[in-house]
């Protein structure tokens, strides 16, 4: 892959996100509806989509995640989907870990840097072999990320700044995102375009690079995105392993 083909910006659709049930008249809330928004997103340009699953009361629910996902795979095979981890959704630690490390079905999901329990769900998402999007709300999150321990297994940095006002929002992101001199490697463990993530119980799924893996510049938080405990039948998704659109994989500097 080229290097301008590396800088190409990825478009992710956000369908529903956490607002509450009537917010809107047109709220995608169940699999289905999650489904044909995410289909139509997808036909009008977008190469990724985040969703919030809901439970049957409409509430965020971690526990309907798998079920929304294979959903909408269904009607997008080969588009990566994201889902929330946010504390808002479970607020016990403990149970929010436990709710992630159970999923099978999203490629990767957002951990919000600034609430307690981010690196409780970043080693479950890991352990589930789901993507790590970590989210920078303030400037002190790149100081939690950079001690985490998980900087350099990210598939992307979201630079979430919460302010209003334009022009403060920009100084925000400005300096909340990661930079580092030093050119993004391998993680260690893991050679390019080798380490190897299990497919999961969805039979449309994306299994080859010409299936759109190209096109889709994701990491994988190798050299642990491996579920050892359990055996999967369906094709692996091959992750590249080297750096990320933001140098996640470099030393990050506050």
């Amino acid at each position: 892959m080229t290097a301008s083909a590396e800088a190409a910006p990825v478009i992710k659709a956000c369908l529903n996100g956490n607002r509450e049930p009537g917010a809107h008249p047109a709220l995608p809330l169940t699999p289905e509806q999650l489904a044909a928004d995410g289909a139509a997103a997808v036909a009008a340009g977008a190469q990724a989509l985040h969703i919030h699953p809901r439970g049957p009361d409409g509430r965020e629910s971690l526990g309907a995640v798998d079920e929304a996902v294979r959903a909408v795979r269904a009607a997008v095979p080969g588009v990566p989907i994201g889902v929330s981890t946010g504390a808002w959704i479970e607020p016990d630690v403990d149970a929010r870990a436990a709710a992630v490390r159970a999923w099978r079905e999203p490629d990767m999901a957002s951990v919000n840097l600034s609430e307690e329990g981010h690196v409780d769900v970043m080693t479950a998402l890991v352990d589930a072999g789901v993507g790590i999007e970590a989210g920078l709300w303030r400037v002190d999150d790149v100081q939690a990320l950079a001690i985490s321990g998980y900087a350099g297994r990210l598939v992307r940095v979201l630079v979430e700044p919460r302010e209003h006002d334009a022009a403060a929002a920009i100084a925000t992101a400005e300096a909340s995102t990661p930079r580092s001199t030093t050119p993004a490697s391998p993680v260690r463990g893991c050679s390019t375009a080798s380490a190897r993530r299990p497919g999961r119980s969805s039979g449309a799924r994306r299994t080859s690079a010409s299936a759109g893996a190209s096109a889709w510049r994701t990491r994988s938080p190798c050299p642990t995105a491996r579920r050892p405990s359990r055996t999967r039948t369906s094709s692996p998704l091959r992750w590249r392993c080297s750096g990320s659109p933001l140098r996640a994989s470099a030393p990050i500097t506050p």
